[in-house]
């Protein structure tokens, strides 16, 4: 099961709870006492981050434990996570045994603690990255950026362009072309059929720019694998075109019989893939497409053929 799966649903907990006191007893004061007794609590500052990982294992290793602090209630700490540019809210035990994933919420004040905090991190970790942006462009091109982009400059993320496979991609455009486009793209998906033709739109206009087609068939595409596999296989990079091309005119015709007809799951192409898939996951792909430029930014989704135009104009202009 995937974390990120896990963090986003709300756990059914059922707990049953016994006090027994009597009228001479103050409840209140025997469970401070008992508390203090068998508290096995480290202030939150001194948790072992690696022990709260390993604890949570169980659910995947694709997410990283950021901060442990303290939770409104005592025997409880309130971990904060990330799984790529996402965070998320775990309650744990003072013996990391159990894990409460869910909204806390402040009955008096009617508030989703759990909530705000993920609000907060996600506002800091946003402005943060704005900076990083600014700094790596230079403010001109950020304004600019800024101006193409409007509130949509927040879907932009900074990524690592080591470890680019080497084998079979696809190169649409001048081969020579100064300025690289990656795009991680799945030869079934819609979205990346429509980003396709305005890929060929740019080339036609721009002899600058060339486009390198990274492979990431999902697994929900019944031919995508296949399609694929054969596609990376071919040696020759026009044959390589020719089948994604094909394969993406099947998808806009809703043409099943010629996606099968594509599909040729093979072992050579599968062991190219797997680089593919390698980095893919390295900059937190998730879904496609997924638009990566040179300098390390990248953006999901078919974006608007004009868009694209103009941020590849601004960013490769000195």
């Amino acid at each position: 099961m995937k974390f990120k799966k896990v963090i986003t649903s709300t756990l059914a907990l059922s707990l049953s709870i016994s006090l027994i006191s009597s009228c001479n007893e103050n409840p209140k004061e025997k469970a401070k006492a008992e508390t203090t007794k068998n508290s096995v609590c480290l202030p939150a500052e001194k948790v072992d981050k690696e022990k709260i990982k390993k604890s949570l294992s169980v659910f995947g290793a694709n997410f990283d434990v950021v901060k442990v602090e303290k939770s409104p209630i005592d025997s409880l700490y309130k971990v904060i996570i990330k799984s790529g540019e996402r965070y998320a809210v775990v309650y744990m035990d003072c013996k990391l045994q159990y894990a409460i994933v869910g909204s806390m919420l402040e009955l008096s004040s009617k508030r989703d603690l759990t909530r705000e905090t993920i609000v907060s991190y996600q506002i800091e970790a946003q402005k943060e990255k704005t900076e990083k942006l600014k700094k790596l462009l230079g403010e001109e091109k950020f304004e600019e950026l800024k101006k193409v982009l409007g509130m949509n400059i927040a879907q932009l993320n900074l990524v690592e362009l080591k470890n680019i496979p080497k084998e079979g991609t696809i190169i649409y455009g001048n081969p020579n072309a100064s300025y690289t486009v990656y795009v991680i793209s799945d030869p079934e998906c819609p979205f990346c059929a429509k980003l396709h033709q305005s890929i060929k739109e740019i080339i036609s206009k721009d002899k600058d720019v060339k486009f390198e087609i990274i492979l990431f068939p999902l697994p929900f595409h019944r031919h995508a694998k296949g399609i694929a596999e054969n596609i990376a296989s071919q040696s020759d990079m026009e044959k390589r075109k020719e089948l994604l091309d094909k394969s993406f005119e099947a998808v806009s015709n809703r043409d099943s019989s010629e996606l099968e007809r594509l599909s040729k799951e093979n072992e050579k192409g599968a062991k190219i893939l797997e680089k593919h898939k390698e980095f893919s996951k390295s900059v937190n792909l998730r879904g496609t497409p997924m638009i990566i430029f040179p300098e390390g930014i990248a953006v999901g989704g078919a974006i608007p053929t004009e868009t694209l135009y103009k941020m590849i104009q601004i960013l490769k202009n000195k």
